[in-house]
């Protein structure tokens, strides 16, 4: 489903898709397409349904809502892509993501890609170069998750662009909802990148924990060994204590043994003196 503003290039991405002139497409000031058209066609061998819708301002986005909503709910439209039409140049509308959530919901954007028409214009500048020098653009094309594709409806005859468009819409249903309409080797490429990605956030948080781990047992650690210091601590002190109170022990010791040893010298003396005194 083509969605965008008035003039954006809706009905000439939905003739170049369909590789005919099935939409009415051509300069004016005002809208051409009024309502809801469809168009049939095969690219590499999917069945491909282009609908080409009024723009978002023709007459209001409840008008807008009630034209496209039996397409959007018809099973012959399933599974559904949204092409968020933008031409390369100066952009003005600054609503668009809101309109969509606003009509289609949230989720409408996760089947979102934005394509960019006029890509002639590039004049050999790459798309992503382009993108770089317009923030907002990187805003919305950020919000529908990075999908976008430039087109040159001025070369219809350019089959390659397409099918890359084609092929990047299969991406996005194969991602989002796992719809199986890549071919094999496109389906491949994409599971063993899931796989990857999957692998890659395990590794991350095999990681993380780990990281919590050593952190917890380095924090375990530090406190052990301030536990244990403090505990050194505490019994060199114990021990100068006790080494002081032998060392006073001692030396009173030896006081008490030099006044004994007095006192016998005194009571000797003074025996010797009498004995000498009664002679």
């Amino acid at each position: 489903m083509l969605l965008g503003r008035p003039g954006a290039g809706k009905s000439a991405s939905g003739n170049t898709i369909l590789g005919r002139e099935a939409f009415k497409a051509e300069c004016s000031a005002g809208p051409v397409t009024k309502y809801c058209e469809t168009g049939n066609t095969v690219v590499g061998g999917k069945k491909v349904t282009v609908i080409d819708t009024p723009g978002f301002m023709n007459g209001g986005l409840d008008s807008w809502k009630e034209g496209v909503d039996t397409h959007l709910h018809s099973p012959d439209h399933s599974p559904l892509v949204f092409l968020l039409v933008i031409p390369v140049g100066t952009f003005t509308e600054n609503n668009v993501v809101k309109h969509i959530r606003e009509t289609l919901g949230e989720e409408a954007l996760k089947f979102t890609t934005v394509l960019f028409t006029r890509g002639d214009q590039l004049d050999g500048k790459s798309i992503e170069i382009f993108l770089n020098d317009n923030a907002h653009l990187k805003d919305i094309v950020g919000s529908v998750g990075w999908g976008y594709h430039a087109f040159s409806n001025k070369l219809p005859a350019n089959h390659s662009q397409v099918n890359t468009l084609i092929q990047k819409i299969g991406n996005l249903l194969w991602k989002n909802a796992g719809y199986t309409c890549v071919n094999e080797i496109e389906r491949e490429k994409i599971t063993k990148e899931c796989k990857m990605f999957k692998v890659h956030q395990k590794k991350k948080t095999k990681e993380r924990e780990m990281f919590k781990v050593e952190k917890l047992s380095e924090d375990e650690k530090r406190l052990r060994d301030e536990e244990k210091r403090k505990e050194n601590i505490a019994v060199a002190d114990i021990q100068a204590r006790c080494r002081e109170k032998r060392k006073m022990f001692y030396w009173v010791g030896v006081f008490i043994i030099i006044i004994i040893i007095i006192c016998l010298a005194l009571f000797y003396c003074k025996e010797v003196l009498w004995t000498l005194l009664e002679k």
